[in-house]
């Protein structure tokens, strides 16, 4: 049987259903200096980028072999992958889409040249799949978002009534997204999250190694992982979206 291994980008941190299908299986994760630099970004979205990562990696140690690779390693991020497929000996690569169409390129011909095999698998970061979107566009002589969304909700049955009709009477309430919030009414407090060790941690990188980026990394504040994430949605649904 091939060695085989699971490709996890910084952008993939699914939920854990939808890595059932490689469990027990090496993966491999790295922090991308170029990516960090490509773009003068702002340094709290590094720390976000980052111990989002890294907390990804220490919620899944049980379930995954994750072999990870941090910044302050020697080496691009396709020569740290180059080294973790010689040594272990990988034939299959596993991923999902890459939505890069740059960097999915990039890995294509990184995996030609040392003769590994790609196996894609649907992303579970999107609604619609990439054939879906195809097959909408060969049918729509002039594609609108409003006519894709409301062929969405008629596929999927979402927020339907038995009819078939629009909940609430109408397909869009944009008309109500642009009113101007309440005079003198203030809006409700945001539950900041409190940084742990493992942020505090990138913290301190970001502000040694990227301190021309703009901004600043004090204050940081905001959800890591998927359980704070999920607290957040949670909370604009119930104290923002819904009043």
């Amino acid at each position: 049987m091939k060695n085989q291994a699971v490709l996890i980008l910084g952008d993939q941190l699914f939920p854990p259903s939808a890595f059932k299908r490689f469990q027990g299986m090496k993966a491999f994760m790295a922090e991308d200096r170029g990516l960090c630099t490509h773009f003068a970004y702002h340094q709290k979205k590094l720390v976000l980028f980052l111990s989002a990562m890294r907390h990804f990696r220490d919620e899944r140690k049980n379930d995954l072999k994750i072999s990870y690779s941090s910044i302050e390693s020697d080496g691009s991020y396709l020569d740290k992958l180059s080294d973790f497929a010689r040594e272990n000996q990988i034939a299959l690569l596993h991923h999902f889409e890459i939505e890069d169409k740059f960097f999915e390129s990039q890995i294509q011909d990184w995996a030609s040249t040392l003769k590994i095999e790609l196996k894609e698998h649907l992303s579970p970061g999107f609604f619609v799949t990439r054939d879906d979107f195809k097959t909408y566009l060969s049918k729509s002589r002039k594609p609108f978002q409003n006519t894709f969304y409301e062929r969405q909700r008629k596929s999927k049955k979402i927020l339907l009534t038995k009819n078939g009709e629009p909940a609430g009477g109408v397909w869009s309430h944009d008309s109500k997204n642009r009113k101007p919030y309440k005079e003198k009414e203030l809006p409700p407090d945001i539950p900041w999250v409190k940084a742990d060790t493992i942020t505090e941690g990138v913290m301190r990188l970001v502000r040694k190694r990227f301190s021309s980026h703009p901004g600043a990394v004090d204050d940081f504040q905001y959800p890591v992982n998927r359980q704070q994430a999920l607290k957040w949605l949670e909370n604009f649904l119930v104290e923002r979206a819904t009043k």
